[in-house]
């Protein structure tokens, strides 16, 4: 092809025929034979209109003209190919007056709607990605353009409720949470019966301190996996929003909660009523003992301190006993004290 040539509708044919289109745009284009291509791409193969576009923009040809190409042939032109084209190139924002067109068209020419709405999206066109999308029922794409895009969550939890798929409601939590909406984010999540952000869920439920909102999402986290810090999490919720009876009840079933953790945990955050009944389910007397004396328990802290048998323990409820002026009690301790200590000798 390096003769030029007075007609090139022989060679149109030939290369259409066997498959040589991104040749024949070069050699057409650089020989400035523009009519030509519009030819081709208009009365002879208008489905081969994306390698016509590919090959134009690979040969720096001024968009206007591609524009104008793509325009004259309109609905005849394959959407998903062209646009596989344009965007391999990064040049989707090339499509915009076409994706206009087509839109101002309506349905009929929209039957290539991902494709369309992908360049929709590019091109800005957010409203006009979201119809596309909706139509289609590509509803995850659909929500995204209202949250990322338009960025309006009300609109989105409004598609959600009218959609009812979980793929979309969790995308709406995790909108919802990015946004420091806790309680909202919980209730889609819970929608969504979505466990995956536990963690993430986790960690800004305790910063905006919606533990009622969070022992509801963790129970519903619960039935789908086996996680220490799930269950540890869920006693720590119940403690502190004073369900003790929920930590008793919890701890007597199947659960991998790492208890002395979570008992730890609740005595240093001054949560003793929980840390109590958390020691006492794993016998630690000598924790149980000092949370007891904190409660101003003395006789129980007392009973704790004759189980765990130790030095440090009876001099820190004997302290205790002492200050409380429960002398009685402080002298049961002195005694074992020396006990312990004649047993060392």
């Amino acid at each position: 092809m390096e003769a030029k040539l007075p007609d090139a509708r022989p060679l149109i044919n030939v290369c259409d025929r066997f498959g040589f289109v991104p040749d024949l745009t070069h050699y057409l284009y650089t020989s400035n034979m523009l009519r030509y291509i519009e030819g081709y791409v208009q009365k002879v193969n208008p489905g081969n209109a994306p390698l016509v576009v590919g090959q134009l923009l690979d040969d720096e040809c001024p968009e206007d003209f591609i524009k104008g190409l793509i325009l004259s042939v309109r609905s005849l032109l394959p959407v998903e190919p062209l646009v596989e084209e344009c965007e391999k190139r990064n040049r989707l924002r090339l499509l915009t007056q076409f994706l206009e067109h087509l839109v101002s068209e309506g349905s009929q020419d929209i039957i290539y709607g991902p494709a369309v709405g992908e360049v929709a999206v590019e091109a800005q066109l957010y409203e006009e990605a979201f119809a596309i999308f909706k139509k289609f029922n590509l509803n995850v794409q659909a929500v995204n353009v209202l949250l990322d895009n338009i960025r309006s969550i009300d609109r989105a939890v409004e598609f959600a409720f009218r959609v009812e798929e979980d793929a979309v409601w969790s995308q709406v939590a995790k909108a919802q949470l990015r946004e420091g909406l806790v309680s909202d984010a919980i209730e889609s999540f819970i929608r969504a019966d979505d466990a995956t952000q536990f963690l993430d869920v986790i960690r800004a439920s305790e910063d905006a301190d919606v533990y009622h909102d969070l022992v509801r999402y963790l129970l519903m986290v619960r039935q789908k996996a086996r996680e220490p810090k799930v269950d540890s999490e869920l006693i720590y919720a119940y403690a502190k929003i004073d369900r003790l009876a929920d930590i008793e009840e919890f701890i007597l079933m199947p659960n991998v909660a790492n208890l002395q953790n979570v008992g730890d945990r609740l005595y240093d955050e001054a949560l003793y009523e929980a840390a109590k009944i958390i020691f006492a389910f794993i016998s630690n007397w000598a924790k149980l003992a000092i949370t007891l004396v904190k409660l101003k328990q003395f006789q129980g802290a007392v009973d704790a301190a004759r189980k765990a048998n130790s030095a440090k323990t009876w001099k820190e409820v004997c302290f205790a006993c002492v200050d409380a002026e429960e002398f009685r009690l402080a002298q049961i301790c002195g005694l074992n004290i020396i006990i312990q200590v004649i047993c060392c000798i």
